[in-house]
């Protein structure tokens, strides 16, 4: 009789992040609103967690820092079963130019370093009642074409404040309702 194979371990790596956020407070209330939220709502918030752990560095590596915090804390951010092309997907996110609002790349020329990303705009994920938004936009037949996100930066306080009975929450506008800094 042959011996079996030792069974390989799945569990996920823990998180080395002093001051973490997601450990110390979970996934952003808005992530519970949705069946689970968007790569880029994860990719933003593990940015924000980052950043916020560590200020004086602005831009993290794609495997080293972003995909290892999101396998550290998977369960938590993505609420969906783990796939093989999850890190592809994650790549993907920051890199696709429909997110350019919210994720920034550092230039290859200005250091020579390439793989590392940023976020272009540094609001708290944890105030916000959604991160970003997604919204189709309607072919002449009627079918989806295709779809846009942007970053929502509305506090649950000015959500409730500007609620109309007729139309519901208002939408985000490009001014933002909570204290943001930008990055350049």
């Amino acid at each position: 009789r042959q011996a079996s194979p030792a069974p390989t371990s799945t569990t996920p790596p823990t998180c080395t992040t002093q001051n973490c956020l997601v450990c110390a407070r979970g996934a952003p209330p808005c992530f519970a609103q949705s069946p689970s939220p968007t790569w880029a709502d994860i990719c933003y918030t593990a940015l924000y967690a980052l950043t916020m752990a560590n200020p004086d560095q602005k831009f993290f590596h794609i495997k080293k820092d972003i995909c290892n915090f999101i396998d550290a804390h998977y369960d938590t951010l993505c609420m969906r079963d783990r796939t093989s092309i999850w890190r592809q997907t994650v790549n993907m996110t920051l890199s696709h130019p429909q997110y350019y609002d919210l994720f920034q790349q550092e230039s290859s020329l200005e250091n020579g370093r390439k793989g590392f990303y940023g976020l272009k705009l540094i609001a708290d994920p944890f105030d916000m009642t959604e991160i970003t938004k997604r919204t189709r936009r309607r072919r002449k037949d009627g079918l989806a074409a295709s779809s846009e996100d942007q970053l929502l930066v509305h506090s649950s306080d000015s959500m409730s404040s500007s609620q109309d009975s007729t139309t519901g929450p208002a939408m985000a506008s490009s001014a933002p309702a909570t204290p943001t800094t930008t990055m350049t």
